[in-house]
């Protein structure tokens, strides 16, 4: 499910997307960098929520909360900047601070 919604996610973005895809696109792309930061077992699930994207000079800023089934939660802040060799979503994250709560 989800590799079919980052798939339609990538086209929509390709065929000249409105802000919230970007946004869409950014979060996405933040919180698989929180999951490689966290350093989870590929079995553990962590899921994110109140998340927030602003754009900044550099790119979009996604910031939000995170939990995983260790139990585990925090926050998180990241830049996201458009990146034409990433060839999943076109992006890449130049700026990340993960803290866990707790």
């Amino acid at each position: 499910m989800r590799i079919v919604l980052v798939a339609v996610l990538v086209v929509a973005a390709l065929a000249g997307c409105s802000d919230l895809h970007g946004a869409e696109l950014a979060a996405a792309e933040c919180g698989s960098a929180v999951r490689d930061d966290l350093d989870l077992p590929g079995n553990e699930s962590m899921q994110t929520s109140d998340m927030q994207v602003a754009k900044e000079d550099e790119g979009l800023r996604v910031t939000g909360r995170w939990s995983s089934t260790t139990p585990a939660e925090g926050e998180f802040s990241c830049v996201v900047v458009p990146d034409a060799t990433d060839e999943l979503r076109g992006l890449r994250v130049t700026d990340l601070s993960v803290q866990r709560l707790g």
